[in-house]
This record gives structure tokens, sequence and C-alpha cells, in this order.
């Protein structure tokens, strides 16, 4: 894997590397084996959060990722997918387990189904590429954004979710939420969405 990473680490907070015993922890839980490529990201940097151009995303740290699968219950709402990150505004990134080689992809967190998965890249390494040569727009400057550190492991929230009838560039309609109070917020709206598509369906 070759990756520009002077350039990922002038544009992201970056953690010390994973440990090789973090990842096969895992692996091992999951019961396959991790992109080689993502794993090379892990043993640069253990997670990463910022801007790239006019975009921001959250990498989660290899410790958290099997954590935050089974808070935000994936499982039960996209079987298949394992999510490793956000943009921090309302969409998960994630790798589509379902095949081999595992693509990234993302997903609303609020409606989190299969039928609503958005294919990003074929590997974690040419996501990540796309991601870096992104243009940063002139009209938004960088000093006018939340820093890096203000927005740590924080997520925007639709008050009203968008799949509801939310309106997405209602500035009225966004909140800024902690990790833990952002899994309560999603869990609550994924259970009530569920049980409108069960109705829906019969």
């Amino acid at each position: 894997m070759t990756l520009p990473l002077q350039q990922i680490g002038q544009a992201l907070v970056l953690n010390d590397a994973a440990s090789d015993t973090s990842i096969e922890s895992l692996e091992h839980t999951l019961g396959c084996t991790l992109p080689s490529d993502y794993k090379d990201f892990l043993k640069f940097t253990n997670g990463a959060e910022g801007w790239i151009g006019d975009e921001y995303f959250i990498l989660w740290p290899i410790e958290e990722v099997m954590r935050l699968n089974n808070a935000y219950r994936v499982e039960t709402f996209a079987p298949g997918l394992l999510l490793i990150g956000s943009n921090g505004g309302g969409e998960a990134f994630a790798f589509d387990m379902r095949y081999r080689p595992a693509p990234i992809v993302k997903v609303p967190f609020v409606g989190m189904d299969l039928s609503l998965v958005i294919l990003l890249a074929e590997s974690f390494e040419a996501c990540l590429m796309s991601w870096l040569v992104q243009p940063t727009s002139p009209a938004e400057p960088q000093q006018h954004r939340p820093t890096n550190r203000e927005r740590l492991d924080k997520e925007r929230f639709d008050i009203k979710p968008i799949i509801l009838g939310g309106d997405p560039t209602d500035p009225t309609n966004k909140m800024v939420l902690t990790r833990s109070q952002h899994i309560e917020y999603v869990n609550y709206w994924n259970n009530l969405i569920r049980d409108l598509r069960t109705k829906h369906s019969t």
C-alpha cells in the first residue's frame, strides 16, 4: 500500500500506531481477515479525524470498531457491514463484508439498512486516495470551521431525520452530539423506523 503519509498527517488528527495484537483480536472476533491496506493504515495511525477538503472524516481506533458496531446494532439493521468510521454528519463508512475483497461503502446512521448502502471505492486505499484529492471550497475558508479538536469524536445530527422528511440544509434542524448521545439517538430512531417499515410491509 502506497499512502501519502505526510499528506494524511497534515490533514488529520492522528493516533499512535495500532498493535498487531489489537488487529488480530478484531480479526479473531470477526472470524475473518481484515483488508491488508486497512491494516497498513492502522499500523501508521490507529484511527484519525479531521478535515480533508470540504469533508470531515472520522476513522475509529481498532479497539473501538467492534464496540461501536455493537452499540449501533449494525448486525440488526445492516448485517454484513463493518462500520469503521463516519463523516461526522450522519453517514457511516463501512466495509461491506458480504463481498471479498470487501469494498468501502457508506450508509446513513438513521434508517440504517442494506438497501441504502452506497459504494465509495473497491478498496480502503482507493477510498482514502479519493478523499485526499478533494478540493477545498474558497467560499468556506478553513478558519471558519470548527477545528479538528473541537469536533473530535462528535457527530452532527438531524433533529428530524432526513429519511422522515427532515430538511438537511436547515441549520435549526442540526445539533452536535457526543458519541454516547449519538448512539442513543440513532438507536431510538432506527427502532422506530424499523417498526414503520414492518407495518408498511405487512
